[in-house]
């Protein structure tokens, strides 16, 4: 029929995208971990390439690589400067004064709630 099946998974190890993609047996695994059991379970790997801050959080930065390489597939998409993004980021952050408060991130659209004690 010229259609294809992705499975995104940042690990490559979520079970319910390797079952399925064991059922396709020709689907595309889109994960940062081509090494993975989806990645090796799929016909074709996409994968995502991106630096992280290293410090454990809800997903956002994986989310976000998944979502834009997903779009990526219909729509020619194009960012220019992405490298940078996160130094620009962590620049800015810096001039931030933090104190004694807790904060949450995250709103009605998120399935994940980050609670972060931030102390001087």
């Amino acid at each position: 029929l010229g259609k294809s099946v992705y499975f995104v998974s940042i690990s490559g190890n979520t079970i319910s995208n390797i079952k399925a993609a064991q059922l396709v047996r020709a689907g595309i695994s889109i994960t940062r971990n081509p090494k993975s059991k989806l990645a090796h379970t799929c016909k074709n790997i996409m994968p995502l390439d991106y630096t992280d801050s290293g410090i454990l959080t809800a997903g956002t930065v994986g989310f976000l690589a998944s979502a834009l390489t997903c779009i990526s597939l219909v729509y020619d998409l194009k960012i220019s400067g992405a490298k940078n993004l996160y130094e620009s980021a962590k620049k800015n952050s810096d001039k931030v004064v933090m104190h004694n408060k807790v904060y949450f991130l995250g709103n009605q659209h998120t399935s994940q709630l980050q609670c972060t004690h931030l102390q001087n």
